[in-house]
């Protein structure tokens, strides 16, 4: 199973970021993007590719830091949420 397949599987779950743990919703999954609901907070939407390279970081690198994200995807607004979903997807390949 490829790493969108497994976050299809999270649609719709509460996760948390991994620096504050703010709650999010992740809210929606289609084909080409995702969108989170951060509490209290307006939808973001997330494209799949950053999602994928964002796995592949982690598999390559180990756990994903918020720094290795925004140096890869400089002026991201959604890193904590990439990085909160994409450690979740590893903590659950782990488990």
């Amino acid at each position: 199973m490829n790493a969108w397949q497994k976050i299809e599987q999270l649609g719709g779950r509460t996760l948390h970021t991994i620096g504050k743990a703010r709650k999010f919703t992740l809210d929606i999954v289609r084909p080409a993007y995702l969108v989170v609901i951060p509490d209290g907070g307006d939808p973001r939407l997330i494209r799949r590719g950053v999602m994928e390279r964002a796995a592949a970081i982690r598999s390559a690198e180990g756990p994903l830091t918020r720094a290795r994200l925004v140096a890869e995807f400089p002026g991201s607004r959604n890193s904590s949420y990439i990085v909160a979903i994409v450690e979740e997807l590893a903590k659950a390949s782990e488990a």
